[in-house]
This record gives structure tokens, sequence and C-alpha cells, in this order.
């Protein structure tokens, strides 16, 4: 039987040609992650409290979970920060318009109402991408818009109003005659919009590959390429959607169900219990290379604005870049068959469909930090400082766990020449030993251990920003702990700042952007209302704000009513005509910093066209306590409770 001859065209070469150069670059970002990847999963396995790295090795085995407890207590304070109310960002516009303030209350709006959907699973999301850029430095996110609208033919019932006959059908001989009318069933097409959403998940620091040079911004990046799996049916449910091509080339070959991000990411672990999966059940069995970036192409249309709109393959068949192929950014997928088959696909290869207010294609991936490195842009986390103090920790409490168990033993010297098998010895009540036998105790001491270990401890604290570093009844000066405690939330603050600005300004500017590229009118005002979705506009440079910023505690919002309350006093007592403009300013201040339901006030604030009224009495309200220019503060730095600053002495 003669072998079926496979039909090799042009075509073909040239897609094996670009599958070579995006898999080679793919292998290349995956050497060059071997130790980032090292790194993370050591990282992992602090946080999962497995004892993995140590220099002490004997009978007991018992990890100190301080890493574990040093992330779940930032993961709670990023979570309390970020969850505290409503809102999750405030939006600003660097303009005094009217028309620019509502374009960002707007945006403020699409923002915080896309990330509450319920379907996004925002909060376990957001704690994920919190977790691991506390445990490895950095955390990823893929942004991607989902769109669903099923068009149907539905009658409708048309009138035509004739104005040349009559009600019977008649040619009209009177003006006066009633005109008649025709009544028709005519279908049209009505469109139900099935999903209308934007939509981002987490990926595993594990499954994404970039090019080395310094960006500060992920999305400038030559070239990413990300590893997921799927499977051959959902590929084909989505070819359409996703422009993917060359689908009938998977189609019957038989797959494992093993793959490399399964065995280095989703099935990893170094407790060694292995994950399987049932062979009945359909199983994701197809690895996906993902690349984002410029590439070579023919451009064989473009747009009135020149942009591209339609191209080709810009090699030739030696991989040479054809004379008119020219730049553009582009996606290309490529599947990675395992099984009877070890060949790789080029299943899609189509321009970037993501497009900022300027007609700009961008990635649409995110890159938050936990901490900025001078020269390696992906930062660092605080697995560096505590790698080291962990296994210290650990190796410390179990060498002297093993110290105490020999503690606990006995070692009984034998007489010279006894023979053990005649007369064996017995530890218990009326055992006869013979004579010369001895009872050595093995000397212990853990004091010197322990005290090492609240060093160690105590170290770890400070690192991962913690603790203050001075022990709670320490005798130290009132300052000098308010000032070790002011430094501890400095740490923590700037960990929010350097997360707020890699990460959520990035999700938050995608939310826009693609808002504006591809959310229809109609769910636009459903989410927004129609008055404030035409104020929408994502031409604006907006700047958001970090949350961290724009959350108020307790005291720090009280000391600023206070102060408010302080200048409405003067203002109201000023006597002067503008006062009530100026007072409905202090007090919508005031309801923001009560909250969102106590905000909703400000629609009722004083008619700033009323007269003023002299208050009866001659005098007047008197003005607050507290000075105008600055509320009383404690030694570290904190807002004081009013009364206890009147108590002090304020401003009379």
């Amino acid at each position: 039987m003669t072998e079926k001859i496979k039909e090799v065209t042009t075509k073909a070469i040239v897609e094996d040609v670009i599958v070579k150069q995006i898999f080679s670059e793919y292998t290349t970002g995956e050497f060059n992650n071997t130790q980032d990847n090292i790194d993370f999963e050591a990282a992992l396995d602090m946080f999962d409290n497995i004892r993995t790295e140590r220099d002490y090795d004997w009978q007991s085995n018992i990890p100190i979970p301080e890493f574990l407890n040093a992330i779940q207590g930032q993961t709670a304070d990023d979570a309390n920060a970020y969850f505290a109310r409503k809102e999750f960002v405030s939006v600003n516009v660097q303009s005094k318009e009217q028309e620019d303030i509502d374009s960002a209350d707007a945006a403020k709006d699409m923002i915080d109402k896309t990330l509450a959907r319920t379907d996004l699973d925002f909060f376990q999301k957001y704690i994920r991408l919190s977790q691991t850029k506390n445990i490895g430095g950095r955390s990823y996110v893929r942004c991607w818009w989902e769109q669903d609208i099923k068009t149907t033919r539905v009658p409708v019932k048309q009138l035509t109003v004739l104005e040349d006959h009559d009600i019977n059908g008649n040619l009209k001989t009177d003006p006066g005659q009633e005109s008649g009318v025709l009544e028709q069933t005519i279908e049209q097409d009505f469109n139900e919009v099935i999903i209308d959403r934007f939509a981002f998940d987490v990926i595993d620091p594990r499954n994404i590959v970039y090019s080395s040079e310094y960006q500060y911004n992920i999305r400038n990046k030559n070239w990413i390429d990300l590893r997921y799996d799927t499977t051959v049916h959902e590929l084909k449910r989505n070819a359409k959607t996703m422009g993917y091509i060359n689908i009938d080339k998977l189609e019957g070959v038989k797959l494992s169900g093993e793959t490399d991000v399964k065995t280095k990411t989703i099935d990893w672990d170094s407790r060694g219990t292995a994950k399987r999966d049932n062979d009945i059940t359909p199983v994701k069995n197809l690895m996906v290379i993902e690349r984002w970036g410029m590439d070579y192409a023919i451009v064989n249309e473009r747009d009135e604005n020149g942009l591209p709109t339609d191209i080709d393959y810009g090699y030739d068949e030696k991989g040479e870049q054809l004379d008119n192929a020219v730049l553009v950014h582009l996606v290309q997928n490529i599947a990675v068959l395992n099984g009877e088959s070890s060949e790789k696909v080029l299943i899609r290869h189509e321009l970037n469909p993501y497009k900022d207010n300027f007609g700009n294609p961008y990635i649409p991936l995110a890159r938050g930090l936990c901490y900025i490195h001078p020269t390696k842009d992906r930062g660092f986390g605080d697995d560096v400082g505590s790698r080291g103090l962990q296994k210290a920790i650990n190796d410390t409490f179990n060498a002297n766990n093993d110290n105490t168990l020999m503690g606990m033993l006995k070692i009984i010297k034998q007489p010279e020449g006894f023979d053990e098998d005649e007369m064996p010895l017995r530890i218990e009540p009326m055992a006869i030993w013979p004579a010369g036998t001895e009872v050595i105790d093995f000397p212990t001491n853990t004091v010197p251990a322990l005290n090492q270990m609240e060093m160690l401890t105590a170290k770890f604290n400070e690192t991962n920003a913690r603790d203050s570093g001075v022990p709670v009844l320490s005798s130290a000066a009132a300052t000098t702990v308010a000032r070790a405690e002011k430094q501890v939330n400095v740490r923590s603050q700037y960990k929010r700042l350097v997360f707020e600005h890699t990460m959520m300004g990035n999700l938050y500017w995608m939310i826009i952007m693609m808002s504006a590229q591809f959310m229809l009118a109609e769910t636009a005002i459903d989410i927004l209302g129609e008055e404030t979705a035409l104020a929408f506009n994502a031409d604006l440079d907006y700047h958001y704000k970090p949350i961290s910023e724009s959350i108020e505690t307790d005291s720090t919002a009280g000391a600023k009513i206070d102060r408010l309350n302080t200048a409405l006093g003067y203002v109201m007592n000023s006597q002067n005509t503008k006062a009530p403009v100026v007072a409905n300013g202090i007090l919508k201040k005031i309801f923001k910093l009560m909250g969102k339901e106590e905000e909703e006030i400000t629609k009722e604030l004083f008619d700033e066209n009323s007269p003023l009224q002299q208050p009866s009495g001659g005098g007047g309200a008197q003005p607050g306590q507290v000075s105008p220019v600055g509320s009383p503060v404690n030694q570290g730095g904190g807002a004081q409770p009013t009364q206890q600053a009147q108590n002090i002495g304020g401003v009379q």
C-alpha cells in the first residue's frame, strides 16, 4: 500500500517559517525565565509552608509559617484598603471645564460598575494578583472584550397613509375625505445583545515570556508570548470570532493529556502529588502559544486613516522578508501538538484588534509589581529578603527541636564485657542492671536557639514591613516607637502605590479604551444612564488616583471634617454674598468624606441665590475650636481626635 503523499504548498512553507520563528522566540524566553521560575517556585514553597530549602536536616522537619503569615497579612491589608467602600478608583482630569469633569465622572462610573459585576469575580482575581506579586514580585492580567449579538428576523406591522385614496380605496375627490391606510407585515432584523462586556483574567507568571529589554510598561515590549491549554472543540467553536485558520490540520490527531502548561504550572507540586486527567471527560490537551507584537506583513488594504485592515504573510519560502512587507502589530497563535504528532500549526495570523482612542494598537496585558528594581523590569517581591531568613528560622527551630528531643532520651553506657543478648537492659521499674552500668543525660540548652529565633523573626518582620522592629513592651521612648511605626506604614503605602501605578492604572485604562471601542450604545446607557453615557469620553487624558490615596481612614477623614467645619463657620459668619457658593463647596467635600451614601445628600444644598439673613443674637455662630490651618496630630503623625485636641489647646 502506497503512503499518501502530503501536498506542500508555498503557503504551507511560509506558515512553517512563521511557526519556527514564534516557537524559537518562545523557547528563548523560556530559557531566560529559568532562574525566575525557580525563584518563584521556591517562594511558592514558603507560601505553602513547605520546607524545601534547608542547611540542617535530621529528625525534626517542622516549617514555621513566617512567610505565609507575612503574605496573608499584606493581602488582608490590600483587601481592606481596596474593598472598604463601593468605589474602586478616583478619576481626575487636568481641566476646569465642566464638560471634562463630567466625562471624568462618567469614566469613574464605567470603571466602578465594570469591576462590580458579579460575573467578573473581581475580588478573587484581585486577591490572587496581590498574593502573586507579593510572593514573586510580579503579577499579570490579560484583558479582552466579549460580545455576542444574536440577529433574528421579527415580523413588524407597517402602516402607510394613502394620500390619494380614501378609506374605501377609491380616489379622493374631496380634500376633506379621510385618507386610506395600507397595513403591511414586513420582516426586520432585530439584534439581541447576549453579551457585551469587558473581561480579564490572571496569568500565572510561568506562562508568559517576553523580550528582554527594560520597559516600564509591558505593553511596550517588542514581543510577548502567552502559553495556555485548550481543545480542538473550543478552537472550532471560536474560529469565526478569533479568526482561527488551519483547524482542519488538528482534527483526527490523537493527543496526550500532558502539555507544558500542565507539567510546569498546573500540575506542579513539590510534594510530589501527581494529578491525573479523566480519560473519559474531555480535557484541555492542546497547548497554544499566543504571540503579541510587531512582525512583517504585506498590507493589502488600509482605512481612511491609513491603518491596515487586510494583510498577508510578509516572508518568502526561505524566511526572507518580502520587499514590500512592513512592520505591523499582529497577534499570532500556534498550536503545539503532543501525542502521536509533535507538529506545530499556525492557527491565527491577524492584525491586533485592540486600538486606543487614537487608533494605535496596544497589547491587552498589564503587569503589576511589588517593588521596582533598578535593572530588572520584572521588579522583585518579598521573597528576596525572606528566603534566607525563613530558612534560618526553620533550621534553627528544627535543630533546637532535635536538641530538645535528645535531652528527653537516656543514653546507657554498658559495663565492659557485658553481653546484652544474655541479659537485655530494660528501662522499667524493678529492672536489674549489672554493676557498672551508667546512665548519661544528653546536655541540652535551648536558650541560645530561642534568642536567635527571636532575632531572626524580628528581622523577618522588618524586612516584610510587618513590624516596626521595636518590641511592644519596649522601654523605648514614645517618639521612637511612633517613628518606627510610621516607617512601617510608609513601606506598606509604597507597595500599594507601586501596584496601583503598574497594574491597576493600566487595568482602568484598558477598561476605558475597550468600552469606547467595542461597547454598544444601548449597553452604555444600561450601565451609565443616558445622561452619563453621553458624557463618556475616552479621548481625555485621565489620571487614575491610587485607591490607597483616595480612601480616607476614620481618623484622617474625621480630622478633615473638623477643619472643614471650622472653615464653614468662618464662611457663614462672613456675611459675604458669595458665602452660599463657598459653603456648598465645603459641604460637598464634607459629605464626600462621610461616604458614598452621605454624598447623595449633595443634591440638596443651600440656595445660592437667596439673600443672607443676619443671625439673631448679634454675634452669629462661633467658628469651630480647631484651627483651619492644620488639624492637631500626635507624636506618631496620626490625626488627633477633636475633643483631645481641645483639651490640649486649640485655636480660640
